[in-house]
């Protein structure tokens, strides 16, 4: 099975070393795959976007969420027939997934929606205390398999929502949120950075997103899969 990981900053690096280190084919799609690094001592490999898509038979969108777009018209065609799971976050939403993109301009691709709901310091390091964390995602039944299989090579417990449901998994984002909103009120060092990684680059993004992706009483947030790094219990 051959991977391409679209994106090399935190998310997509961490996502693509992990892969790379389970023994699975990695190859990252980078802009400048000569100057790049985010293979670092693993067996992946980097190329541009385009070779890195052809031939691959998982595509993992791990770039910024307002660029998916633009990615899925390029390499409409190299993407046909392939398992997309997508990473992003299209902030400040409505709606947080490019289900709805890849149904449109790729309608030959297969859709899951995996890492989307964790900050990327949670995939270089999975576990809370020696507890290691869940990881939500959707996926077509037939693909069920293959994105655990992504999850588990991350150290992550692969928590399966259904085939399709995609749409549940946009508020678990917030689980992460109440806790950043008091670090982004305080300026606590690295707060920026994780929301960063999640697609939020200000806290007036985090603020205007809309109310009805945000049932956080629906979720208990002292349970240990869930909390970001460093939340207390």
């Amino acid at each position: 099975m051959q991977i391409a990981v679209i994106g090399t900053g935190n998310v997509g690096g961490n996502l693509g070393r992990a892969f790379a280190r389970a023994g699975l084919h990695v190859v990252f799609g980078s802009r400048d795959p000569g100057g790049s690094t985010v293979a670092g001592d693993t067996t992946a490999k980097v190329a541009t976007v385009a070779d890195a898509v052809t031939g691959a038979d998982v595509v993992v969108l791990a770039q910024p969420g307002g660029e998916v777009s633009d990615f899925l018209r390029t390499h409409a065609a190299a993407l046909d027939g392939t398992l997309v799971i997508d990473a992003a976050n299209r902030f400040p939403g409505p709606v947080l997934h490019s289900a709805a993109e890849v149904a449109e301009l790729v309608p030959g691709a297969r859709y899951a929606r995996a890492f989307s709901t964790q900050a990327w310091e949670t995939f270089r390091a999975p576990t809370w205390d020696g507890v290691q964390g869940d990881l939500f995602f959707a996926a077509p039944d037939t693909d069920r398999s293959t994105v655990e299989q992504l999850i588990n090579a991350v150290g992550l417990r692969p928590q399966y929502v259904g085939a399709g449901e995609q749409t549940m998994l946009d508020p678990l984002l917030f689980v992460l949120f109440s806790a950043f909103e008091r670090l982004i009120t305080e300026n606590i060092a690295g707060s920026r950075s994780i929301l960063s990684s999640l697609g939020v680059h200000d806290g007036d993004q985090l603020r205007n997103t809309p109310s009805n992706l945000a049932p956080r009483r629906s979720i208990d947030r002292r349970d240990r899969s869930l909390r970001a790094p460093g939340e207390p219990g």
